[in-house]
């Protein structure tokens, strides 16, 4: 939810089926934030580059963690493949903001016109690999009120331990 309580934020986790963007020779991959307004109770999007990768990867977990000094929202984001062991390389939390961006009908294909302006520019905030392999998907996301981030690992119904992992002030 965002800090002003108006727009419920969804990261939807994998692209929608055939869209890719070419960019620098190679297709990129985006899928989206889902933005609902709970005031005019409609759906918008901007659009999420996923990293380029040969497995499957999606988002899981999106929370509010911050403003910017300008006001803005700060979103925390789980990034993620779906591969075990040495597979399993891309296990991220990225950050980004809304601030500047103009939303799109959600269901807007991605094209090469359709994403500039709309797309979120991620920075990443931990790599939390290490501390999940070997197993496959990250996927809970919270941070407490002195700027600590915990990173969850569920257990696909027993398969794997669960996980839970601190990082202390990262938020700060």
């Amino acid at each position: 939810v965002s800090s002003d309580g108006r727009y419920l934020l969804v990261a939807v986790q994998r692209p929608y089926s055939g869209e890719t963007v070419a960019a620098t020779g190679l297709p990129v991959l985006h899928t989206r934030i889902a933005r609902y307004d709970l005031d005019l109770n409609k759906w918008d999007a901007f659009f999420y580059p996923l990293e380029p990768s040969t497995f499957t990867i999606g988002l899981s977990e999106i929370v509010l963690v911050g403003t910017t000094r300008t006001g803005h929202d700060v979103y925390a984001v789980i990034e993620r493949d779906n591969q075990l062991s040495a597979n399993g390389l891309i296990k991220r939390v990225y950050t980004f903001t809304l601030d500047g961006l103009a939303p799109q009908d959600i269901a807007t294909p991605v094209s090469a016109t359709s994403v500039v302006g709309s797309t979120v520019t991620k920075r990443l905030l931990r790599d939390v690999q290490p501390q999940f392999a070997p197993y496959e998907k990250v996927e809970g996301l919270a941070v407490t009120w002195g700027g600590d981030l915990w990173v969850a690992l569920d257990n696909d119904g027993g398969e794997f331990e669960s996980r839970m992992v601190r990082y202390r002030g990262i938020l700060r």
